[in-house]
């Protein structure tokens, strides 16, 4: 016996417009000419070490402070990464202008100033999509879009459509991690060359697809018969009876075990309902 759903509709996607976690980290110290004009002086003429236990004394610091500590030629990367990190966050403003000055920091202090990040606002991983380049770190980048529970929409549509730099393991591990994501999404993934073939059954695990959907994967000739079956075997619904006819009409024909697998699936999904 063999079930076949068909009508399939995706649930309401998880990832929600605007970003459910904020519009990002907003530094509590406001600047104050005189106290900040001072701690500035500090960090152009003072001894670093000095100045450095100074500050870590008297943070949460302004972004005004922070940005000449960044910017100074004086400090070294994991000295900049110390301050940073005493602060209870950093601001977009703050994270605009490493991502637009890649190389400021070194990779490794960048990574874990990710991790330490309360969350990224959609502006911040948008404009680290509008920024990468080859030379950034895959760590940091995962680092980046992993931190936050899960992407919204918006920034995985821009993720899909960008042919800046990453590469094919973090893209599978940052996608892998989603909740359930929208159709316009797991169609861009499906069709793009970003996203390694074999990798789909990895990618599509615990998500839902529809009919059309279904239909995009098994009449892609360029995915094999194995992504296929893992796909189906992953993912949360089994593809309508319409669907399921066309697997005969793939350019290779499924394996006996194949298709045993496959059917193995819809007998599950029987036995469950």
């Amino acid at each position: 016996k063999m079930a076949v759903v068909s009508g399939i509709v995706l649930p309401d996607v998880v990832s929600t417009l605007p970003n459910p976690f904020g519009h990002g980290h907003s530094n509590p110290v406001s600047y104050l000419r005189g106290r900040d004009s001072a701690y500035i002086a500090q960090i152009n003429t003072g001894v670093p070490k000095d100045v450095l236990t100074s500050l870590l004394s008297d943070s949460p610091l302004s972004d005004e402070v922070l940005g000449a500590m960044i910017n100074s030629g004086r400090f070294t990367s994991a000295e900049k990464t110390q301050l940073l990190a005493t602060q209870t966050g950093l601001s977009n403003e703050i994270w605009r202008y490493t991502l637009t000055n890649f190389g400021i920091l070194n990779a490794s202090d960048m990574t874990s100033l990710a991790y330490m990040q309360p969350y990224f606002s959609d502006e911040i991983l948008t404009e680290a999509i509008n920024q990468m380049m080859d030379k950034w770190d895959q760590k940091f980048i995962e680092a980046l879009f992993l931190r936050n529970e899960y992407l919204s929409t918006p920034v995985l549509e821009t993720l899909m459509a960008t042919e800046n730099y990453i590469s094919s393991g973090s893209i599978i591990t940052i996608l892998s991690a989603q909740p359930q994501m929208k159709e316009s999404v797991l169609s861009s993934i499906i069709s793009i060359k970003a996203v390694p073939k074999g990798s789909l059954g990895k990618v599509f695990r615990f998500q839902m697809m529809s009919d059309n959907l279904f239909d995009q994967l098994i009449e892609n000739a360029s995915i094999d018969n194995l992504t296929v079956v893992e796909v189906i075997e992953n993912g949360l619904s089994y593809p309508n009876e319409s669907s399921f006819l066309k697997l005969f009409d793939r350019n290779v024909q499924f394996s006996e075990s194949d298709m045993g697998r496959i059917c193995a699936v819809a007998n599950r999904q029987l036995e469950s309902s």
